[in-house]
């Protein structure tokens, strides 16, 4: 319980009793806007309950960078 405490507002996801959908919408509408106005975009996403200790941050930071 002390954990959620913790956590803001807009930390949504897989949370109970709450929704990605306002979060995915502002992405879409971000996106969309750098899209329009030909601007370069990154998106990177880790699903860190999946991948913890299992990333290489080395190469990771490499591929990020070039």
């Amino acid at each position: 319980m002390a954990g959620a405490l913790s956590r803001g507002d807009y930390q949504c996801g897989s949370r109970k009793e709450r929704s990605i959908t306002d979060n995915l919408f502002t992405l879409r509408i971000t996106l969309d806007k750098f899209y329009e106005f030909n601007h370069d975009s990154s998106l990177l996403y880790i699903d860190f309950k999946h991948s913890h200790d299992s990333v290489n941050r080395i190469y990771l930071c490499e591929l990020h960078s070039t």
